[in-house]
């Protein structure tokens, strides 16, 4: 033991501190253009390459930012002959480091700051990015966006791991009637696109890794961007830092969205054969799912006055259901409408036992014909606007939510979007809302 203890210590190996280098992609890019927003008070920069820039200061987080960063090219600007490609290739693009650094020593080197990998995802009409770095780690945070952009890891890890959980989870969802209800949800109401078809696990395990991270090669290499900045800082710095990083880029042409692959998408007939889900759990559950289709062609400002009618159809069933079935069940309704295609609907949707599903079937009825022979009261109005204007002033005071806005901007439209930008009535909102009457809300039950 003595000798042991006297033996000199074997050399360890020095390890490293893995160390996030930055890309040097040429000299920093110019200010082209400066326009100044009335509202939301944010100013817009487009620099010479045509990357944009909106940025608004606030106040709310002490010393902190949200970035938001949006490549206007989404998965519906390519092919869909493979429907989930995307899936996987948002896991590897997300999920597996950046450069030469794994998703591990990504997470190291960062250690200590609030620098990290932005969350990425890979929507219909854009690929969008976000972090919310303190403002001392605003540049470098940046800098790694811009590699995200430009050399992502994209090893086969993350997609395998996401395969596995696949096969692992994909029957447990039929334990429970919300379960299988909730799996098939998107098949229910619409048809004519591979987004509504049956889920097929052979399909998603099938897809081409190669060609998925081609197509997202393409969309992060062609799609113009939008860099969202709101937050305690300045404008000069971040102009600044914006041009470092994402104004180093060639100016891109861009890639519009294949929307005529939408054009297909349409309600499911009705008088349709019944269809026959079953669960594998215990027997005494189910579910009472009632829905009203509504017509194309909402515009936004009907759309804030569906929801407002869907608010009080919620009101109606939590008061009737419970106390008809008993206190533990929460029903759940509102209005609702689909990105792909100027498709909605209103719902009502209840777990129950099977003895409630006759009964609550009835009291979901009785609600409907009630909405459309008397309307709504001023009481329910009442209940429904208020918290929403309160929910809306509080929205205001967050620095995700004014970057949403401001991505509107330059984000392409689908079918189903609203029409406009946000930021043109989002002033107006509670004015808006105040302004919904009873009236307005007996036309629209009358006419869905």
């Amino acid at each position: 033991w003595k000798a042991a203890m006297a033996a000199p210590l074997p050399t360890r190996e020095i390890v490293k501190k893995a160390e996030f280098k930055p890309l040097n992609l040429g000299p920093a890019g110019k200010v082209k253009k400066i326009e100044e927003l009335v509202h939301p008070k944010a100013k817009v920069v487009i620099f010479e390459n045509g990357v944009r820039l909106s940025f608004m200061h606030t106040d709310y987080t002490k010393d902190r930012a949200n970035i938001r960063i949006g490549i206007n090219a989404g998965h519906l600007a390519l092919p869909q002959d493979d429907p989930y490609w995307h899936v996987f290739a948002d896991a590897a693009w997300g999920g597996d480091g950046v450069g030469d650094l794994t998703l591990d020593q990504s997470i190291s080197a960062f250690a200590g700051r609030s620098t990290t990998l932005a969350s990425v995802r890979i929507d219909p009409d854009t690929l969008e990015m976000s972090a919310s770095p303190a403002i001392a780690d605003l540049p470098e945070q940046l800098q790694v966006m811009l590699s995200q952009v430009v050399e992502p890891r994209m090893g086969p890890r993350p997609a395998s791991m996401l395969r596995d959980s696949l096969k692992t989870s994909w029957d447990s969802y039929n334990q429970t009637a919300s379960g299988v209800y909730g799996f098939y949800d998107g098949t229910f109401f619409q048809t004519g696109n591979p987004v509504y078809e049956e889920p097929d696990l052979q399909k998603y395990l099938a897809s081409d890794d190669t060609k998925g991270k081609a197509y997202l090669k393409r969309l992060r290499d062609e799609g113009t961007i939008h860099v969202v900045v709101v937050g305690d800082t300045d404008f000069d710095s971040v102009v600044t830092a914006v041009a470092k990083t994402f104004g180093t880029l060639p100016k891109r042409a861009g890639l519009p969205l294949n929307t005529a692959q939408l054009a297909t998408i349409r309600s499911v007939p009705t008088g349709q054969p019944a269809r026959i889900l079953t669960h594998k759990g215990p027997a005494a559950q189910a579910i009472v799912h009632v829905s009203w289709r509504t017509n194309a062609g909402i515009d936004p400002i009907e759309a804030e006055r569906m929801d407002t009618l869907g608010e009080i159809l919620q009101l109606r069933l939590t008061d009737k259901v419970r106390e008809a079935a008993g206190q533990s069940y929460s029903p759940n309704g509102g209005w609702t409408s689909t990105l792909y295609a100027d498709l909605g609907r209103f719902y009502a949707h209840a777990s129950v036992t099977p003895d409630q599903v006759k009964p609550v079937e009835a009291i979901i009825d009785g609600i409907a014909a009630d909405l459309v022979k008397n309307g709504v009261t001023e009481d329910e109005l009442k209940r429904v606007i208020e918290p929403a204007v309160k929910s809306q002033e509080r929205s205001r005071q967050n620095n995700g939510y004014w970057s949403s806005i401001l991505s509107e901007l330059d984000t392409p439209k689908l079918p189903g979007a609203s029409m406009g930008f946000r930021k043109d009535r989002e002033a107006q909102t509670e004015a808006r809302l105040q302004a919904i009457t009873p009236a307005q809300l007996h036309e629209i039950a009358k006419r869905y």
